[in-house]
């Protein structure tokens, strides 16, 4: 490639997210060409389908779990402070990045980032997104944005996306892991805690052993506490013998206060998908 072409791929790179993260409104500035590998050409590939800044706030929360609800897709979290990125891919866009924000099946590279720097200093990004139905190569295209990016501005742990969801072990399989532990003499193979056992468990938890205690959480650590184990409600509206969306609510609490009811009512509801007349 020559200086001329190169030189004018760096500049579409930069123009591009420069004019995207400005749309965003946001005061920090991003320059994600500093972390894509320069022989990169196929920059509509890489073309960010949504942009996420302030995650630590319960209404982008929120907004991720409207607008991702029931999608699929690539993601990743930019660190505005050192620019690394973590790039994955998950069933379910909305899981993922509760998982993430709680800690709960997280990259610890990316995590160690989050307890460092904190959620405010992260962007929520999604490469692509897909319908459930649709049937994608979830981890070919993960691998595929994970080789754009330079190594030193990576979180993740592989170059290669694999992932074990979905997949059973075999019998075969599960005997491995029985021989591997009695190889190594796992203490717990084939037994269970006892009673007392279990109780001094509780007891180290209690009072001054719980790391919580005489402590209170924050309000803004209530509300993502409560984003994080929140299913959102879906309220239809019966017209003319069809069924339509009349609007989505991050949780049945939210509805129980619009319609005067209990939450457990609500909840009773929806699991019996019943309608509430």
């Amino acid at each position: 490639m020559n200086r001329v072409i190169y030189e004018n791929i760096n500049f579409m790179i930069k123009s591009f997210f420069y004019l995207f993260i400005n749309y965003s409104k946001d005061k920090n500035f991003i320059n994600l060409s500093t972390i894509i590998k320069h022989d990169v050409t196929d920059l509509k590939f890489i073309e960010p389908k949504k942009i996420y800044g302030k995650i630590n706030e319960y209404s982008t929360q929120t907004n991720i779990a409207i607008e991702l609800m029931d999608y699929i897709g690539i993601y990743g979290f930019f660190c505005t402070i050192n620019k690394k990125i973590y790039i994955g891919s998950s069933e379910n866009l909305v899981k993922g990045f509760k998982e993430h924000i709680k800690g709960k099946k997280s990259n610890i590279y990316l995590q160690n980032a989050i307890n460092e720097y904190g959620l405010d200093n992260f962007y929520y990004i999604i490469f692509e997104f897909y319908n459930k139905k649709d049937n994608v190569m979830l981890s070919y295209i993960e691998t595929k944005y994970i080789s754009y990016i330079r190594p030193e501005y990576l979180y993740n742990f592989k170059f290669i996306a694999t992932s074990m969801l979905g997949y059973k072990h075999n019998l075969k399989a599960k005997q491995k892991m029985v021989d591997r532990f009695k190889k190594y003499k796992h203490p717990m193979l084939g037994k269970h805690h006892t009673i007392e056992a279990k109780d001094n468990i509780r007891l180290q938890n209690i009072d001054e052993g719980n790391p919580m205690y005489g402590k209170k959480h924050k309000v803004s650590s209530k509300k993502l506490i409560s984003f994080a184990l929140s299913k959102p409600v879906y309220m239809y509206k019966l017209i003319n013998g069809n069924y339509l969306l009349y609007n989505i609510y991050p949780n049945s609490t939210v509805v129980a206060k619009l319609l005067n009811l209990h939450k457990t009512t609500v909840g009773r509801y929806i699991k019996k998908e019943k309608i509430i007349v």
